[in-house]
């Protein structure tokens, strides 16, 4: 049988069939017996002691509220790490672009119609200039710009223009220059809106200082005016002194 541990201030052995033994009583009585052989004065077993002092109880039961406070803390730091790391990953990938180098990334017109600029993802600059005797197609100097990208140092000129001809009938192409076009529009309206509004404001300044010019001019000619005045009167005063 196992023994059991027991504090008590006051202890009744009291006889028992099983264990056969007398009564006794004890004070401060503290070690280990068999339940059987001990009952307290209440009658309850030595395990379920009642004592005053219950500052280690509580110290233990503070602790172990704190450790699971911080733990519980710390897990939700964690969830919250976590989300962030996945909604900056979530955000990073949406906004990093993978570009093929031969796609196009900015057209630039340096005369409307005949001479641009096309600058490709891979860094590279290739510029085409229409003809004086050949219609301008737009859309044909995208197709040509990317042939000499592609092929210019491979090909003649008559095998480029082949090439152009080719990405004519290239789905993949023909989407991308309809997005370069459109991109290049989109560009060049936010770049005559940013124009005028430049245009506006210098206007808008034009004005200002032509009517603080006048404002000036104007209270220049009263200031002279009264001026005026002033010695006219005193001229006056003087000739009636006299």
């Amino acid at each position: 049988m196992n023994n059991s541990l027991y504090t008590t201030s006051s202890a009744t052995i009291s006889g028992n069939s099983l264990c056969n033994t007398s009564t006794t009583s004890t004070t401060n009585v503290t070690g280990y017996i068999s339940p059987c052989m001990y009952t307290t004065n209440t009658g309850t077993s030595p395990l379920y002691v009642s004592t005053d002092d219950f500052t280690g109880t509580e110290k233990f039961i503070n602790q172990l509220t704190e450790d699971i406070r911080k733990e519980m803390e710390k897990n939700i730091k964690k969830e919250i790490e976590k989300e962030d790391k996945k909604t900056k990953l979530t955000t990073s990938s949406a906004s990093m672009e993978i570009r093929d180098g031969d796609d196009f990334k900015k057209v630039i017109e340096h005369v409307p119609c005949k001479v641009y600029e096309f600058e490709f993802w891979d860094g590279k600059h290739i510029k085409t200039i229409r003809q004086e005797n050949d219609p301008f197609d737009f859309d044909y100097a995208f197709y040509l710009a990317a042939a000499k990208h592609m092929w210019g140092k491979e090909l003649t000129l008559e095998g480029i223009l082949k090439k152009a001809d080719e990405l004519r009938t290239i789905k993949k192409w023909v989407k991308r220059v309809k997005v370069a076009k459109r991109k290049f529009f989109k560009d060049k309206e936010a770049e005559l809106k940013a124009k005028e509004e430049e245009e506006r404001i210098k206007e808008q300044h034009k004005k200002y200082i032509e009517k603080k010019k006048r404002r000036d001019e104007r209270r220049a000619t009263q200031m002279q005016d009264g001026l005026q005045k002033l010695i006219t009167e005193a001229i006056k005063a003087a000739k009636e002194g006299e």
